[in-house]
């Protein structure tokens, strides 16, 4: 019986992490809608700026994923990833966990107390 719930808990997290990136990613198009089109070589510019802070982001990312990766905690992992990776703000992501705010936060900081150990000691 405790299966049942700790799968419907995660379902439900699943769920609502799909409706804060649903949400986000509707806005963030919204936003873009209405711009002015600039002319051919402001495209072209704006393209190689776009491609190249893309590439440096993903590089990025995969640092911080390797990293991530490494700690021993699945939670402190999973909540790492939503906030860093993902973006959630911290209240997102204890929704997701199925945790109170303040224990999100306490989970936050022992996670990067162990990063910091790793990178550090």
């Amino acid at each position: 019986m405790m299966r049942l719930k700790e799968k419907d808990d995660q379902l439900c997290g699943l769920l609502h992490l799909q409706a804060i990136l649903s949400r986000r990613a509707r806005d963030k198009e919204q936003a873009t809608l209405g711009s002015g089109a600039p002319d051919m070589a402001q495209s072209r510019a704006l393209c190689d700026q776009i491609l190249t802070a893309y590439r440096q982001r993903e590089q990025m990312l995969g640092r911080m994923r390797r990293l991530i990766d490494s700690l021993p905690d699945q939670r402190e992992r999973k909540l790492l990833g939503l906030h860093y990776l993902l973006g959630l703000k911290p209240e997102e992501v204890a929704v997701v966990l199925g945790c109170s705010l303040r224990q999100c936060y306490r989970l936050k900081r022992n996670a990067l107390m162990h990063l910091e150990a790793r990178l550090f000691f």
